[in-house]
């Protein structure tokens, strides 16, 4: 299991309970035979709050995108917003994505065609069935697979030239519809 982001998130929660913080105090207490989970960079928080989660441990090196491939699972949280590349390259990187319900809905252009247990695994806001739910993948590795191997043929099929396309198309039905 593997994460690195930043600290972005909701700011009407106090640091430790704020939804990247929270998987990544899940993720020390399931210790690192579980997964590599951890803040790589703080911003806009405080320096108390920023001493907090060093203090915790919670800090840990960045780690190359490229490097995504080497791990079978990764999860996917959003922080301010959806997490625009992210999704997009752990999907990419042929791994098994466990994608975090987001409490804001946030969404992306290609959200419409992630499908549950189809390209991705979903887990709940709150992380309650995170351990359950990769623990149920760990024991059924090959059903992990087809999942991830989804997930990347999808990621696959999001080329420039066809969403560029399906941009066109959208915005040529919404503008017909507000023509009538």
């Amino acid at each position: 299991m593997f994460w690195r982001g930043s600290s972005v998130g909701q700011k009407d929660h106090p640091i430790l309970e704020m939804p990247r913080a929270r998987l990544c105090l899940l993720g020390q207490e399931m210790g690192a035979d579980w997964g590599d989970i951890g803040l790589a960079a703080l911003f806009h928080i405080s320096e108390a709050d920023a001493a907090e989660l060093r203090r915790r441990q919670l800090v840990k090196d960045k780690v190359p995108w490229k490097k995504l491939s080497n791990y079978r699972f990764h999860i996917d949280i959003d922080g301010h917003a959806a997490s625009f590349t992210g999704l997009f390259l752990k999907l990419l990187s042929g791994g098994l994505v466990f994608k975090v319900q987001s409490p804001d809905r946030c969404v992306q252009w290609y959200y419409d065609r992630l499908v549950p247990g189809v390209n991705f695994v979903p887990v709940r806001s709150d992380l309650s069935d995170l351990v359950e739910v990769v623990a149920y993948y760990r024991k059924h590795a090959r059903l992990a697979e087809r999942i991830a191997r989804r997930g990347r043929e999808l990621a696959l099929s999001l080329t420039y030239e066809k969403e560029f396309a399906f941009a066109l198309r959208a915005v040529a039905r919404a503008f017909a519809a507000a023509q009538t």
